[in-house]
């Protein structure tokens, strides 16, 4: 009756730990279409939202390939993060560069220090480089779609940018942008996520979840496979005795 006790027991603490580790993993993944309320053009991207703790880690992508001006780039995302009391923290990355110059960095990612972070009451959070979350100053450092080409090429490859674009509010960020927000409170979910495009910004796009894919580059379901492996031989061992 022991033995049984503590096969059971295992089976039910792995399968426990399976599917905590599933769900800490899975991202919540988002996309955001408009196809041309904003003031330069369409605009297409993404978010992924990722838990781990009280740590939530953001990678935003701008899928708008040769913008024609600063609208249709990514300034900001809004949401509440529920559970959350509280944000302590940011960090940030990207690759920078001067569109129609070139990259910056030698093409490295760098911190994206015209970022801000905001906690307003209640669970909205603000991720911003343009609005109130944002630091001082004109916009910088907004996150850019692919080029004509459908690559980043910053020196030629931007055909249709506009001095919006190539003015004053460089430099860009190339494509895809990360943040990494430390919260009070642990956080479980997202609600009303909507990205910001453009200097205001100009137009907020409310975000469609999309169904998340393999977590963890398929760990969990590795882990899962290993995990039933060993129960189904504990079950073997405990038949033969």
């Amino acid at each position: 009756m022991k033995k049984m006790r503590t096969l059971y027991g295992t089976s039910a603490g792995l399968c426990l730990l399976v599917a905590a580790l599933s769900a800490n993993a899975n991202p919540f993944n988002y996309t955001f279409m408009d196809s041309g309320a904003g003031l330069d053009g369409p605009e297409d991207a993404t978010a992924s939202f990722t838990i781990s703790g009280n740590v939530v880690t953001i990678v935003l992508d701008n899928l708008e390939a040769n913008p024609t001006g600063a609208g249709q780039l990514i300034s900001g995302i809004t949401f509440n993060a529920l559970g959350a009391t509280g944000v302590t923290a940011m960090t940030s990355s990207g690759v920078e560069a001067n569109i129609g110059v070139g990259d910056l960095n030698n093409g490295n990612p760098t911190t994206l220090s015209h970022w801000g972070f905001q906690f307003n009451g209640g669970a909205m959070t603000l991720v911003e480089t343009a609005g109130n979350a944002a630091q001082p100053g004109s916009p910088v450092d907004m996150i850019i779609g692919p080029d004509a080409f459908g690559g980043f090429n910053a020196t030629n490859g931007y055909t249709a940018a506009n001095s919006s674009i190539t003015g004053n509010h460089q430099p860009s960020v190339l494509g895809t942008a990360t943040f990494t927000v430390t919260f009070a409170g642990t956080v479980t979910n997202f609600s009303d996520v909507q990205m910001a495009f453009g200097t205001g910004p100009d137009n907020f796009v409310p975000g469609t979840p999309r169904t998340p894919g393999v977590p963890d580059g398929g760990s969990t379901a590795i882990l899962l496979g290993s995990a039933m492996i060993s129960l189904g031989s504990l079950r073997t061992w405990f038949r033969r005795k």
